[in-house]
């Protein structure tokens, strides 16, 4: 049930009207009064996951709020409504924990965060879902850009609850590739990493890098194995982009992987790169069958022969992608290419790949 805090109840049944389909928006006047609701120990109480706050509530009431209730129950989703927006009350509002700030007219935007915010907090059917791990040595070779496909793809318009991890939080760059802004870190940062999920769309969430200096710092590295795993308990796939570097969260992302999907191009000394991977990892004695190599950006007019291919990995190549002039469009525009051309041949590519990892992904894609 979603909760709608305005004083003015005209505003208040306005709001409500758009925030609950299946539901009744219980509506009161002042945040003490939800703050009650939410904290209180009532089994037969069914808990409550989205809060709205009116633009009638003075801000630094809303301020306080959400930073009480961040801490004391991080899965809330509160989403403050303002009749002027500015940067400065947006970044404020979101760094105390307020997951969305919308103008007040823009009842259509509200009624979209509240479906995806609703579809989140479902509890999910059935077992944990499958982790999946991006990694290449070399950079360049379009990592972020095969896990942003790859996310698109497995969510399936909506069918598969995915969450598109960054865990590159000095260097990420899929908020770029997807042109939305992350959460913000909180001083203490929970496990799982859901208060920082920021939502993309139905059934497909982010937990983008930092984009403050310092922040990065704030996400553990001891603890992304937990982190990922309990992603995993809420969500169908998660799909984790990794830096370069092996480092310590690479390691731990790789260990906990249902399947590691290495990216490389194919140039011999990229081929080489990936081949020095694949002994790390037969050397740490991960599985063979749960791993795909995946050859990005390939143009069978520049590209060595398979069989050169093969002689150098010693692997056999999952997919293969081809080179577009349209990834890099869709890199600037901030659409993956498979949300805004699903039958693109690279999309295609990606799809069949995404088919192999998981056979319940539909052939159409969605």
């Amino acid at each position: 049930m979603t909760i709608v805090c305005e004083p003015d109840p005209s505003i208040a049944v306005a709001v409500a009207s758009c925030t609950d389909d299946a539901e009744i928006a219980r509506m009161v006047a002042d945040l003490a009064t939800v703050a009650g609701l939410l904290l209180e120990d009532d089994p037969a109480q069914p808990p409550e996951s989205i809060v709205v706050i009116g633009p009638g509530v003075d801000l630094v009431e809303v301020i306080a709020f959400a930073g009480r209730i961040t801490e004391a129950r991080p899965t809330v989703h509160v989403i403050l409504l303002r009749d002027r927006l500015n940067e400065s009350v947006r970044d404020l509002a979101v760094d105390r924990g307020v997951r969305e700030v919308i103008a007040t007219r823009d009842l259509a935007t509200l009624a979209d965060v509240c479906q995806r915010a609703r579809y989140r907090h479902q509890p999910s059917p059935g077992p944990a879902g499958r982790i999946i791990t991006v990694y290449g040595a070399t950079s360049g070779q379009g990592r972020s850009t095969v896990a942003a496909n790859l996310a698109v793809v497995l969510n399936a318009g909506g069918r598969h609850r995915v969450c598109l991890v960054d865990l590159d939080v000095v260097f990420g760059d899929l908020t770029y590739f997807l042109a939305t802004r992350p959460k913000q870190i909180p001083e203490r940062p929970s496990v799982p990493w859901s208060p920082l999920a920021t939502p993309y769309l139905p059934g497909l969430d982010c937990v983008l890098a930092p984009d403050r200096p310092g922040d990065a710092v704030a996400v553990p590295a001891n603890r992304t194995e937990d982190a990922l795993t309990g992603l995993a308990s809420c969500y169908d796939y998660v799909v984790v982009d990794t830096p370069q570097l092996c480092t310590a969260q690479v390691l731990s992302a790789l260990d906990v992987a249902d399947h590691q999907v290495l990216v490389t191009v194919a140039e011999r000394p990229a081929l080489r790169n990936l081949r020095r991977t694949l002994d790390m990892l037969d050397l740490l004695e991960y599985p063979v069958g749960s791993r795909s190599v995946v050859l990005n950006r390939c143009d069978p007019r520049l590209m060595p022969t398979r069989t050169e291919v093969d002689l150098v990995l010693r692997n056999p190549v999952t997919a293969v992608l081809p080179w577009t002039v349209d990834v890099p469009a869709s890199i600037n525009q901030g659409t993956p290419l498979a949300l805004s051309r699903p039958a693109h041949p690279f999309v295609q590519a990606v799809r069949r790949l995404a088919a192999k990892l998981a056979s319940t992904v539909p052939a159409d894609g969605g």
